[in-house]
């Protein structure tokens, strides 16, 4: 029984301990600002949020940091006098400090959730489109005077902006590629938020740049100039420019051999006149000018390579062909995505394509002219050459051979960029058809003929000149019925 007892007794300390714990347990306390939306020039009410399971807060006191382009006045508005009665507060916005706080202890915070102050803070221009709003170091009171810290949530704000509400001026892009003989050009956009009737600037180049002006259609007025000596940009309207954000001029760039990378424009002086005539001043705009590569004669011969390669016969200069193919591909890939390469290496592509380009031609008379060379080589066969008409033949074949050895040294003299394709190539098949005339000739002053493989075949037995019986004569000379004959 005193067993018993004694673990009744054991449960009541124990419930004892529970209910104590629950009355003295330390509350959740919690400071934030909800997450909103703000366009440029708006103000907004924010609500100071405090969530708490406690019934005796007197005082709420931390530090309300708030985002570059957000800006709020020195004093909070208590939330209402139901959850905030008798209670003073303040906002300082010089150090972000705010407090509420009730004088004595029936001066407390009413309820255990929602807004007990609100801020109203006004965006500018400069406002992010993603920004925080913190806050920190937060503690509450109690009715005794005890103090603890609070936990808190920042507020993300997000700038919409969509209609301008300030006068800026914007370049697109901020940065440009630039080349010494190339050209660039930007888009400058005006976001107003009053009528504009008048725009004055001043349009700063490097050395060995020179640009054009022209303007948009906003611009409607009944002045439009650019003085390309001064860099002076005016505009002055009998009415408001139209709209009130997009592009007012395009301005395009043009450089001489003399300019040199990296560089700046600048577009400076810039003051805005509304239609009450009042001036008002906007933020200079500066276009970055990087280093770039000019690749427009890289583009006119991949052009020109690929006319090459469409109109290629496959079976003409197989090798050749296909070196022209690759390097094609290369040039092609390069020009694509010239990013981290210097002009020196677009120049060195452009040249090894213009060599793979020109040397195909030649290597197709070339090889053209040593088809030929053999055929003759075959009809001269072992017919005297000290006298015509194997001389004029074996000649021909001498001097065309000549020629085709001469083609092998300059297309090598061809891809180190140093020889001229056109008379290379004329060369080759001149003496290509030099080669078919004493072919000819040959012919008729011993009596063959040239036939089509059809026509010797249709009777009687083919050799050639060793005496073998042919039944598919090829390309070469025969002899049919006592007599020769050149199939070609």
């Amino acid at each position: 029984m005193m067993k018993r007892i004694t673990s009744f007794k054991t449960l009541l300390s124990m419930l004892a301990m529970v209910v104590m714990g629950s009355t003295v347990a330390v509350a959740e306390n919690k400071v934030y600002i909800s997450d909103f939306s703000i366009a440029a020039g708006d103000e907004v009410d924010i609500a100071i949020n405090f969530d708490t399971d406690a019934t005796d807060i007197r005082g709420i006191e931390g530090t309300i940091t708030l985002p570059a382009g957000l800006t709020a006045g020195d004093n909070a508005t208590k939330a209402d006098d139901t959850r905030a009665a008798g209670l003073l507060n303040n906002y300082k916005g010089s150090n972000g400090l705010f407090k509420l706080r009730g004088m004595m202890s029936s001066n407390v915070i009413t309820g255990t959730t929602g807004a007990v102050a609100y801020l109203k803070v006004k965006a500018d221009a400069s406002l992010a489109a993603t920004s925080i709003i913190k806050l920190s170091s937060f503690k509450i009171e109690h009715s005794d005077g005890t103090k603890e810290d609070a936990t808190t949530a920042n507020a993300t704000v997000t700038c919409t902006s969509a209609t301008p509400s300030v006068n800026t001026l914007v370049a697109d892009p901020t940065e440009i590629g630039l080349f010494a003989g190339g050209e660039a050009e930007f888009t400058v956009s005006l976001n107003n938020e009053e009528a504009i009737t008048g725009l004055q600037a001043t349009l700063e180049l490097p050395l060995g740049v020179t640009a054009t002006v022209t303007k948009s259609d906003r611009l409607t007025g009944a002045i439009w100039q650019y003085n390309a000596t001064t860099g002076a940009i005016k505009y002055w309207g009998a009415s408001a420019l139209a709209g009130n954000e997009g592009a007012i001029f395009t301005v395009k760039l043009t450089a001489d051999d003399t300019f040199t990378t990296p560089a700046k424009v600048t577009l400076s002086n810039v003051k805005l006149t509304n239609s009450k005539s009042q001036s008002i001043t906007v933020d200079p705009i500066i276009i970055n000018i990087v280093a770039t590569v000019n690749t427009n004669g890289l583009q006119l011969e991949i052009n020109k390579a690929t006319k090459v390669v469409d109109d290629a016969n496959a079976e003409e200069a197989p090798e050749a062909l296909k070196a022209l193919k690759d390097e094609l591909e290369k040039a092609k890939e390069i020009f694509a995505n010239p990013v981290g390469k210097v002009q020196s290496e677009i120049d060195a592509e452009t040249a090894a394509l213009k060599a793979a380009r020109e040397a195909y031609p030649k290597a197709v008379a070339k090889e053209a002219l040593d088809k030929e060379i053999a055929a003759a080589t075959d009809l001269l066969g072992e017919t005297a050459t000290d006298a015509d008409p194997g001389k004029a033949l074996n000649d021909a074949i001498t001097a065309a051979k000549a020629v085709s050895t001469n083609a092998d040294a300059t297309v090598d003299e061809l891809k180190a960029a140093t020889e001229n394709a056109d008379a290379t190539v004329d060369e080759l098949k001149a003496a290509t058809e030099a080669l078919k005339a004493a072919e000819e000739a040959f012919n008729t002053a011993t009596g063959i003929e040239s036939v089509k493989v059809d026509d010797l075949t249709k009777d009687g037995a083919v050799y050639n000149l060793n005496g073998v019986h042919v039944t598919n004569p090829t390309k070469g000379l025969y002899i049919k019925n006592g007599k020769k004959y050149m199939v070609k």
